[in-house]
């Protein structure tokens, strides 16, 4: 069993794992929907995709990005952390019974 103090790691854990799914779902469903002429055998999917090559600028805006997600997350959670009054406050809101 999860212990009141114990909630906050599984759920950002979970959270991730479970985000990475929906985000590979979602991605899964748009390219299909997009190429309903290959889904039906009518063209390949070769012949429908662009040969443009990806810019080290392009990559390097990628990796901004998820580098800020990543101290953001990190910014958050240890705020989460550091501040048990918080943590209480959402306890209260919530009406789960604090640790005592």
């Amino acid at each position: 069993m999860i212990g009141s103090d114990n909630v906050m790691p599984f759920l950002a854990s979970a959270m991730a794992v479970l985000s990475a799914i929906a985000a590979t779902a979602g991605w899964a469903a748009r390219e299909i929907g997009r190429q309903p002429w290959t889904v039906y055998g009518l063209i390949t999917t070769n012949e429908v995709v662009t040969g443009d090559v990806i810019t080290p600028g392009f990559v390097a805006f990628v990796v901004a990005i998820l580098l800020v997600i990543a101290v953001v997350g990190a910014l958050a959670m240890y705020y989460v952390a550091t501040r048990p009054s918080l943590l209480d406050r959402v306890r209260e809101l919530t009406g789960v019974v604090g640790h005592e």
